[in-house]
């Protein structure tokens, strides 16, 4: 919410915002324009229009799928639901794409066990969530202690994400990673 710019003592008060999570705030200049406060609370709304869609640790961040036969699993959710799948160049050599599912950037990925060796009769397909957290080694080990194998990592990829793959007690899998 944008209101009408205020002077007090020569520091303008031209915009009270709310996050996404419903705090207010207000944006402040001083020997400014009416037109650039304006551009800078627009700008203000955009940032916090994206931060929105964006996770916070312990939330709900990405999801995975894995597989043994990559191109009837691209098949499938290409056909049934539109889904852009590209391989990720910048994943190492591993063989894993990226799931756009009509937003700008990807919100999943897939990872080709196929590519690895993995025969199907051996592979585990899946489709895991996968949540944030600020210490996926800490936690991956919270995790091991309270029951839960630990299937891959805590592993480290060149974009300098480090995630992990876990089976709780109970046999769900999930995912964990940080950035």
């Amino acid at each position: 919410m944008i209101v009408p710019a205020t002077t007090v003592s020569d520091v303008t008060v031209f915009a009270r915002l709310a996050d996404p999570r419903g705090n207010v705030f207000s944006l402040f200049q001083n020997n400014r324009t009416p037109e650039r406060l304006q551009e800078f609370a627009e700008q203000g709304q955009e940032q916090m229009r994206e931060m929105a869609g964006r996770p916070v640790p312990g939330a709900y961040a990405w999801f995975e799928i894995g597989t043994a036969d990559a191109e009837a699993t691209k098949d499938f959710y290409s056909r049934a639901f539109g889904w852009k799948i590209v391989f990720d160049d910048r994943a190492g050599g591993k063989p894993y794409s990226n799931i756009f599912t009509g937003n700008e950037r990807p919100s999943g990925g897939m990872y080709d066990a196929g590519a690895v060796g993995v025969d199907r009769g051996d592979a585990a397909d899946y489709l895991m969530p996968d949540f944030l957290v600020t210490d996926v080694p800490a936690v991956t080990a919270r995790a091991r202690q309270l029951g839960a194998t630990v299937e891959v990592g805590p592993d480290a990829n060149p974009d300098g994400s480090v995630c992990s793959r876990i089976i709780d007690p109970c046999g769900n899998r999930f995912g964990l990673s940080c950035s």
